[in-house]
């Protein structure tokens, strides 16, 4: 979610937030990237407790004062430039479980969560196992794999929009493939979700969790990577339209396409975000000229202009 910067005296405000909620200021943004790409943030916050977030939330949305939440770094990276407002790291990490209802606050790490989940033998979210993602980045993009999708066990959860925090159903989130209100409008900020999980049993759930880490390894690349970049178009694969295009060949700077998986790319050392729109364009018009299918990107691209 952005706001502007419109204000002239948003120096003098700025500093007074920066005393009061602990803000960094001028932030290598590339550190909390999977993909180590990114500039920089002018300021940077690092949310561990609801109620203070909430209370800067508050605050920004008073003085107009853009900001974006940064979950896992997974799918969302910033531009070579310099954002110019607040990036949110959420690390809030508070997570209840009775019987087979869990409630997670939004930056409880998919890791954790599943690991509570193998100890209690409930099933659900091991689709996403050794995914570097908070439940917040995966609730927004809807994340899934190998046929299943977080939405099918969300159901419900909390958020703060425009000053408001509301509890919310499954309905509230208008779930799409890799998508959901929260990535398509901006307007909410996601505090904690609900979800129904199954039990299916210790020794299952870690025959299951144990598997998805086998496929995992065999196919995927491993590196600088945010995992699959372009989304699959209506009944086919990004993978294969790109493999059939010749994408395995394609390099710009250090930032190169997975020999391993066409729909990949690899930051071998000192890629920009710059490198990655030049590669991802070429990406896009190679196969938009053969097949004329119009690839789109899951990473989200975030530039100060971006609104």
């Amino acid at each position: 979610m952005l706001f502007s910067l419109r204000f002239q005296n948003v120096y003098f405000v700025m500093q007074e937030l920066v005393k009061k909620f602990t803000l960094q200021e001028n932030i290598d943004l590339s550190q909390y990237s999977t993909m180590r790409i990114g500039g920089r943030a002018r300021y940077f916050y690092t949310a561990k407790d609801q109620t203070e977030l909430i209370d800067f939330l508050n605050e920004l949305h008073k003085e107009n004062i853009k900001f974006i939440i940064l979950g896992g770094g997974a799918n969302c990276l910033f531009a070579d430039e310099v954002f110019d407002g607040v990036v949110i790291r959420n690390r809030m990490n508070k997570l209840i479980v009775q019987e087979n209802h869990i409630n997670a606050e939004s930056g409880v790490t998919i890791g954790v969560f599943n690991e509570e989940c193998k100890k209690r033998g409930l099933s659900g979210l091991e689709m996403l196992m050794r995914v570097p993602g908070t439940i917040g980045g995966a609730v927004w993009n809807n994340a899934g794999a190998y046929g299943m999708e977080i939405s099918r066990i969300v159901t419900g959860g909390k958020v703060w929009s425009r000053g408001e925090v509301q509890k919310v159903d499954q309905d509230f989130f208008e779930f799409t493939y890799r998508s959901s209100i929260l990535k398509k409008t901006r307007d909410h900020v996601l505090l904690e979700a609900d979800f129904e999980m199954k039990n299916i049993g210790k020794e299952e759930i870690a025959k299951k969790m144990e598997e998805i880490i086998q496929m995992r390894l065999e196919k995927e690349p491993q590196g600088l990577t945010c995992g699959s970049f372009f989304r699959n178009p209506p009944n086919n694969s990004a993978g294969r339209l790109l493999e059939e295009v010749g994408a395995k060949d394609l390099k710009i700077g250090d930032l190169e396409v997975a020999q391993k998986h066409a729909n990949w790319l690899l930051n071998k050392g000192k890629a920009t975000a710059s490198d990655l729109i030049q590669l991802r364009d070429l990406m896009k018009s190679k196969v938009k000229e053969r097949f004329g299918v119009e690839l789109q990107e899951e990473l989200d691209i975030i530039s100060s202009s971006k609104q």
